[in-house]
């Protein structure tokens, strides 16, 4: 396997020259972010609720992205199998009436995808849904060929029927690796004249995070490099201004601490610094509040465990600074809770979706807060 690596490595190099080439063509780069929605208010009454989306175990479960409906059920995509980079692994889905979750379905499978692109797959991984500018749902997935997360690609596929039929799944190709390593976990961005901006990540040669820019079609019309810094991964954007965005990006590293990454060209450029904000080697969530201060949820240590908790964070200086305005408790038992991916449902609410990590396979967790429960743990006030 080492030496099919190195093998694939002397080929991808060797493309590197061709590919920034292509990239340096691209012809046309957004000049600015579609302005997100407006951020929830309070409502008068505090909303903390905690409950299990879907138990998996002994099976795993895990990196669950979701999206709001037109109808304002909230629908989760998630990749689930015998274990990670497994041969049975699937994307599922399942969906929140406001009530109760439905009973989980499977979306694509390992046969499918291999079927639709031509390509021999090994296994599945992190899905990505969004809504395009057309109004279509796009499913964005990680599928292994060969090794493990760093023989990976992603296919795409677009819905314009609210997910109940989907286009066959395509490759998404994204040089200069020969389609390899690309993986895909944040929320997707929108940006003006139908394009969007996709968080992506490296695993081959080295670790490192990037933009990765996709036309009204679909297909890659340009790739920017987010942080210089290797051994970051699974970047979140959080879009601040017209033309500006600050990035958290995961760091697999020693320093327990999250890399920090701003734009002021959306998307084109970024320059990148260390932050305060505890977390050990794991993917965050996050979002901008209607006070203009940022929310990210992350794991922060406790005792002599790295990840623990998830800590709600608040900066009101654009990420300079940082205050806890609480954590994250659940009686489910012992294991780890990672992987978070927060959303806005119809009404408002937030919507935090993560895994819980047991001694054998996970469980799916689903957390509904309000702008009211953020007040009330010492978050900007009401107004």
């Amino acid at each position: 396997m080492h030496g099919l690596r190195h093998l694939v490595a002397v080929v991808a190099i060797g493309l590197t020259g061709w590919a920034a080439a292509l990239a340096a063509r691209a012809a046309h780069w957004p000049q600015t972010f579609t302005a997100p929605p407006l951020a929830p208010r309070c409502t008068g009454t505090p909303l903390y609720d905690l409950r299990v989306l879907r138990s998996a175990a002994p099976r795993l479960a895990h990196a669950t992205s979701a999206i709001v409906l037109r109808d304002g059920r909230l629908r989760a995509y998630w990749y689930e199998g015998g274990s990670e980079v497994g041969s049975d692994v699937a994307i599922w889905s399942a969906d929140f009436d406001g009530t109760s979750w439905s009973e989980a379905r499977t979306v694509i499978d390992i046969a499918g995808t291999a079927q639709a692109t031509g390509r021999h797959i090994k296994s599945l991984g992190n899905p990505t849904i969004y809504r395009d500018a057309s109004g279509a749902l796009v499913l964005v997935y990680v599928s292994v060929g060969l090794g493990r997360w760093w023989g990976s690609g992603l296919n795409i596929r677009h819905s314009g029927e609210e997910g109940e039929n989907w286009s066959t799944p395509r490759r998404l190709f994204t040089p200069p690796t020969l389609i390899l390593s690309t993986l895909v976990r944040s929320p997707a961005v929108p940006m003006a004249d139908g394009f969007t901006l996709l968080p992506v990540y490296q695993e081959f040669l080295a670790r490192f995070s990037e933009a990765l820019l996709l036309d009204p079609n679909g297909a890659v019309a340009g790739r920017r490099r987010i942080a210089n810094v290797h051994g970051t991964i699974q970047p979140l954007v959080i879009v601040t201004g017209e033309r500006e965005a600050i990035a958290f990006s995961r760091i697999g590293d020693r320093s327990g601490k999250l890399l920090i990454s701003r734009t002021q060209d959306a998307g084109q450029s970024w320059t990148s610094q260390p932050s305060s904000l505890p977390n050990h080697d794991k993917p965050v969530a996050g979002t901008r509040l209607d006070s203009g201060a940022l929310l990210v949820i992350h794991n922060t240590p406790e005792g002599n465990q790295p990840n623990g908790p998830f800590a709600f964070s608040l900066s009101d200086d654009g990420g300079t600074s940082w205050r806890s305005i609480g954590r994250l408790t659940h009686d489910r038992g012992g294991g780890i809770i990672q992987y978070p991916w927060l959303t806005v449902g119809a009404d408002g609410t937030y919507h935090l979706m993560f895994t819980h990590s047991l001694a054998q396979g996970s469980e799916l967790l689903h957390l509904r807060f309000n702008r009211d429960w953020i007040a009330q743990q010492g978050g900007p006030p009401c107004r």
